[in-house]
């Protein structure tokens, strides 16, 4: 709480002085953005797409109890229209260890686009959201994984920072989903 302040009280100085206008800051967070953008584009598609051999609605079922098992809420979701979406404060699912991990090798990047933008230690006003679109194709049916974050407090004051997942959250993540959802796959068709 109290670095979050320290933060924004010197993001506001910092405002106030010329030094760094909110407009600023905006662009920093937009080249933050198309760099992660790019980079997990570049990732491989196994960590947003799987083709499994089990039905429409086993898939489905399984997708909801895969993001239940990682403590994620289902915020919304469609049987008809083949999605399902989880909301959660940041960095859930990701330990405070994994978190850490996340931010050692995602700062440095981001310091080079700026040394006003920095991963934070303790990210509670962010939020992470996830999207799974499932696609029936008879006994086939595919999985496809979105992640997007908001962070309503400082879009309060103007700011829009990233939407992207720094990429290695998007790798942890994703694995977690995917080894828990095979996992639930199994267990369904059994």
């Amino acid at each position: 709480m109290k670095y979050s302040r320290l933060i924004i009280g010197l993001l506001m100085l910092l405002t106030l002085t010329g030094c760094v206008s909110i407009d600023g800051m905006n662009s920093k967070f937009r080249e933050v953005d198309n760099v992660w953008t790019i980079e997990n584009q570049k990732l491989d598609a196994k960590y947003y797409h799987r083709t499994v051999d089990a039905t429409y609605e086993v898939t489905f079922d399984a997708v909801i109890k895969t993001f239940n098992d990682l403590g994620l809420p289902v915020n919304k979701s469609s049987f008809e229209k083949g999605y399902v979406i989880t909301r959660n404060a940041a960095p859930k699912p990701l330990s405070k260890e994994q978190w850490a991990e996340v931010r050692e090798i995602e700062n440095p990047k981001v310091k080079e686009i700026s040394w006003m933008v920095e991963i934070q230690k303790n990210p509670k006003d962010q939020f992470v959201t996830i999207k799974a679109s499932i696609e029936n194709h008879g006994n086939q049916t595919d999985v496809n994984l979105d992640y997007y974050l908001d962070a309503p407090k400082y879009e309060d004051m103007g700011m829009i920072p990233p939407r992207q997942a720094p990429p290695h959250a998007v790798k942890l993540v994703s694995k977690m989903f995917w080894d828990k959802f095979e996992k639930n796959i199994l267990n369904k068709e059994q």
